[in-house]
C-alpha cells in the first residue's frame, strides 16, 4: 500500500509539473502574440492592402485570395514575432520535460527526431534512385569523351547503423537510398568514393562526426574527408594535390573551439533546451595564404574578394560568438550556398583546376580543398539553373569533377537537379551535332 501511495504521489507531482509548464507556455504565447500584433500592426495592415490589391488586379478569385492572404499574414507575423527565439526555447523545454522524441514541424520534411544519443535528425523517406543514377551515368559518359574524370563523393550520413537508434516505428532511409544509388553508379561505370565506409575503417567516433543539433558534418569531419579524397585523387587519377602531405596535415592549421555557441538546423526548430547547444570549431591555415574569390549570387555579376583565407573565405558576421546561438555558424565558410563560387589560390604549388558540384556539405570541404588547388569552381545545382553546364565545363577545363553530396536527402531533391542538368546536356549535345 505504501508503494502504491508513493507511486500515486509521484504521478501527481509529475502531472502538476506538466500543468505548470503548459500554463507558463500558454501565458508566454498569449503575451507574445498580443505584442506581435500590436507592434507589427502597420506592417500587417500594409500586407493586407497589398495582397487584396494584387488579387483584384489578377482577378484570382476568392480561393486564391484566401491562400495569398493566409501565406502573407503568416510570413509577416512570423518575421516579426516578438521573442521568437525565447518562444522556441520554451516550447523545446516543454517537449523535453514531456519526454517527446518526435517533434512535428509545419513542414513535415523538417520534423525533428531525437535518437538514443540525444542527436537530432531530419528523416529521409524511401526514394527511387534509378532515374538519378541514369543521369549521372550519362554525364559521366559525356565527360569521359572530354577526358575529364568524374568522382561522386558520398559523405557520411548522420544516421549510422550500429550506433543510431531511432524511436520505435520511426524509420530513416538515407543509408538504404544511398546504397542503392551507389550500386547503380558502380554498374554504370561511375567512380564513387564512399566516406561512410572509410570512416568505419578508421573507427571514427560516430558521436563527434556531426553536430548534435545540425544535419551537417563538423568542420573536423570535413577536414578529414578532404584528406581522404586527396589520397583518392592521387592514387586513382594521378592528381598530386598534396605530394608532401603538408596541406592535409592538421598540425599546419589552427583549431579554435568555441563552446556552446551553435544551434544547428534541427536545433533551431526545437530550441536550445531540447537537446542542448553545440560547440563550434573553426579551422584556419597557419601558413601564408592569398586568394581571389568571386561569388555569383544572382547569375549576372561576381562579387569579388581578395586577401587571405580568413579575409576571403570566412564570413566574419557568423563568427561573432557574442551573437545569438541561432546564427547559422555552419555557413561561416563562404557565408552561404551560392550558385557559383570561383576560387583562385595564388599561393598554390600546382596548376590544377577542379569543379566541385555540391550540396551544403561542400562548404567547409571546398574551403579546405582550396588550400592545395590553383583554381576551384564550386556550383550548387539548387541555384545553378540557367547556365549551360557542359559549355561551362568546356570553358573551365577542370582536371576533375567532384560531386560532393550527402545523397538523396530530404532537404531537397537531388533527382530534380540532375534531371534539369540532364535536359541541358541532351539539348547541348543535339545542338552540337
Amino acid at each position: 500500500m505504501e508503494d502504491e501511495q508513493q507511486t500515486k504521489d509521484r504521478n501527481n507531482e509529475s502531472s502538476g509539473r506538466n500543468k505548470v509548464i503548459i500554463a507558463v507556455f500558454c501565458l508566454f504565447l498569449f503575451l507574445s502574440g498580443v505584442l506581435t500584433l500590436v507592434l507589427n500592426s502597420t506592417k500587417i495592415s500594409a500586407t493586407l492592402t497589398r495582397i487584396i490589391k494584387d488579387n483584384d488586379k489578377q482577378d484570382g478569385g476568392i480561393e486564391r485570395g484566401i491562400r495569398g492572404l493566409t501565406k502573407g499574414l503568416e510570413e509577416t507575423i512570423s518575421s516579426g514575432f516578438i521573442a521568437k527565439e525565447k518562444y522556441i526555447d520554451l516550447v523545446g523545454l516543454a517537449d523535453r520535460m514531456l519526454g517527446r522524441q518526435y517533434i512535428n514541424d509545419v513542414d513535415p520534411k523538417r520534423d525533428v527526431v531525437k535518437d538514443n544519443h540525444e542527436l537530432l535528425h531530419f528523416l529521409t523517406r524511401r526514394m527511387k534512385t534509378r532515374e538519378v543514377t541514369d543521369q549521372l551515368i550519362q554525364l559521366n559518359e559525356i565527360l569521359k569523351d572530354k577526358r575529364i574524370p568524374l568522382l561522386y563523393v558520398q559523405t557520411p550520413i548522420k544516421v549510422m547503423p550500429g550506433f543510431t537508434e531511432l524511436p520505435p516505428s520511426i524509420e530513416d532511409y538515407s543509408n538504404s537510398n544511398s546504397n542503392t544509388f551507389l550500386a547503380g553508379l558502380s554498374i554504370g561505370g561511375v567512380d564513387y568514393f564512399d566516406l561512410r565506409s572509410e570512416a568505419s575503417k578508421v573507427q571514427m567516433n560516430p558521436s563527434s562526426m556531426f553536430y548534435h543539433t545540425d544535419h551537417h558534418w563538423t568542420n573536423q569531419t570535413a577536414f578529414w574527408a578532404v584528406r581522404e579524397v586527396v589520397k583518392k585523387l592521387d592514387a586513382d587519377y594521378s592528381l598530386r594535390l598534396d605530394p608532401d602531405l603538408f596541406y592535409t596535415d592538421s598540425a599546419n592549421y589552427s583549431f579554435i573551439t568555441y563552446e556552446n555557441v551553435f544551434l544547428g538546423s534541427q536545433g533551431r526548430r526545437v530550441g536550445r533546451y531540447y537537446a542542448g547547444v553545440d560547440d563550434y570549431t573553426l579551422i584556419v591555415p597557419e601558413f601564408t595564404t592569398q586568394y581571389k574569390i568571386g561569388i555569383n549570387k544572382n547569375g549576372r555579376s561576381l562579387s569579388m574578394r581578395e586577401g587571405t583565407f580568413e579575409n576571403t573565405i570566412l564570413h566574419k558576421e557568423l563568427l561573432d560568438m557574442s551573437s545569438s546561438v541561432y546564427k547559422n555558424r555552419y555557413a561561416a565558410y563562404f557565408g552561404a550556398d551560392y550558385r557559383e563560387v570561383q576560387i583562385t589560390n595564388k599561393k598554390a604549388q600546382n596548376l590544377y583546376k577542379i569543379l566541385v558540384v555540391k550540396d551544403s556539405f561542400g562548404l567547409p570541404f571546398t574551403a579546405f580543398l582550396s588550400t592545395m588547388v590553383s583554381d576551384i569552381r564550386m556550383i550548387d545545382l539548387r541555384y545553378f539553373s540557367h547556365e549551360h553546364v557542359v559549355a561551362y565545363i568546356e570553358e573551365f577545363k577542370p582536371d576533375a569533377v567532384l560531386f560532393v553530396y550527402k545523397g538523396l536527402g530530404i532537404r531537397y531533391n537531388l533527382i530534380s537537379e540532375i534531371l534539369r542538368l540532364s535536359r541541358n546536356l541532351v539539348q547541348e549535345e543535339s545542338d552540337s551535332r
